[in-house]
């Protein structure tokens, strides 16, 4: 954390804590600056974020070679006025069409178990665990949502999406689920981003509270 910002939080601190809603506020502060990359020194070595975005399309074109994926639909830039604050040096704004696979679809056998959940089994707020209900793959793999362990899954309509009922997926049978309709998946398919560093900006009030929600492959981070 540098000097600038442990002197900020410390003036407030007592101020937040007195405050109706300050403890809320300050939560929404610290998450905010940690995901604008201000609570910790920036490392000057580590690799530029557009060097990950050269790997990553170059992964993609390989596996669009291969069939393993579809060719992607060109995305949008990301216009000036989308932007909501300055980045750390080498980071970079990107839509997460292009760092992964938005709503991505299963390969299963049909007597596999898997994974049933249903919105009421997302957690809101921040608690990052969800339930699921285990069922055959055939019961489920129609008419649902598919999702897999390490998926990110955030709530699409309200008041859901309000509520930040979003979860990282994890300990499904078979690593495989499926469930309600009113989520986006990301699949983290070229290991772009820490799943639950996306969770935590996704669960934003700031990115919540924005305009600059999009839906489908125009989601950003």
């Amino acid at each position: 954390m540098t000097m600038a910002i442990r002197n900020l939080l410390e003036e407030h601190f007592d101020t937040a804590f007195a405050a109706p809603d300050g403890i809320a506020r300050l939560r929404e502060l610290i998450l905010t600056l940690a995901m604008q990359g201000k609570l910790a020194e920036q490392v000057p070595g580590d690799p530029r974020a557009a060097e990950l975005l050269e790997t990553i399309e170059v992964e993609k074109q390989r596996l669009v070679k291969t069939g393993k994926i579809r060719k992607p639909k060109p995305l949008p830039p990301i216009k000036p006025e989308e932007v909501p604050y300055q980045l750390s040096n080498g980071w970079e704004w990107v839509r997460l069409g292009e760092i992964g696979i938005i709503n991505p679809r299963n390969d299963a056998e049909d007597s596999a178990k898997a994974g049933f959940v249903p919105m009421p089994m997302i957690p809101e707020g921040y608690s990052e665990k969800h339930q699921f209900e285990e069922r055959p793959w055939n019961e489920i793999k129609k008419g649902y949502t598919h999702f897999a362990d390490g998926d990110v899954g955030m709530a699409k309509i309200t008041p859901c999406f309000e509520n930040a009922k979003s979860c990282v997926f994890s300990g499904l049978p078979n690593g495989i689920g499926a469930g309600t309709t009113e989520l986006h998946i990301f699949r983290n398919s070229f290991n772009s981003v820490v799943p639950r560093f996306l969770l935590y900006y996704l669960k934003n009030p700031h990115y919540i509270g924005s305009s600059l929600f999009r839906v489908g492959n125009g989601m950003k981070v």
